[in-house]
């Protein structure tokens, strides 16, 4: 089976709305396994006032085990605002708004970003992400909601 750019954008139109539903959670977490590979690589550019750049997480359980670290201060949503895809390489490129929330103060910042989305089909000819380049602009305004309490 063939990739086709419907099948793409199908694939990741659900992908964002999974991963704003279940990506938040430690509980549901593992429901994104349905999308990303034992192998998925992230690799995540902003600008950063200390530590490596870029942020590489390696595989999926790092990548996972970040998400559900970062995500018991702050949830996040995705909204897709223009996706670009090439059938010929299998990739997707999605600008996207992306809200985080304050889980106690429910004070919400949405920042700008943009996710290269590497896609294959696995051996089941089931279609898989085997890597994400993401980029956005806003570390220090994130920071600062996960710092604020009631």
């Amino acid at each position: 089976m063939n990739l086709n750019y419907e099948q793409m954008k199908e694939f990741m139109l659900d992908y964002c709305k999974d991963y704003t539903q279940y990506a938040n959670d430690a509980e549901s977490m593992r429901y994104m396994d349905k999308y990303w590979t034992p192998g998925f690589k992230v690799t995540a550019y902003f600008r950063r006032q200390d530590g490596a750049y870029p942020i590489v997480y390696p595989n999926r359980k790092q990548f996972q085990e970040f998400l559900v670290m970062t995500h018991q201060v702050i949830k996040d949503a995705m909204e897709i605002r223009d996706i670009v895809i090439d059938e010929k390489t299998k990739k997707v490129v999605l600008l996207l708004k992306i809200i985080k929330t304050n889980i106690q103060t429910k004070e919400k910042i949405e920042i700008d970003g943009v996710g290269s989305y590497q896609l294959f089909l696995d051996e089941d000819d089931k279609i898989k992400i085997r890597s994400l380049d993401f980029f956005w602009e806003a570390p220090r305004e994130i920071k600062n909601l996960g710092m604020k309490k009631q």
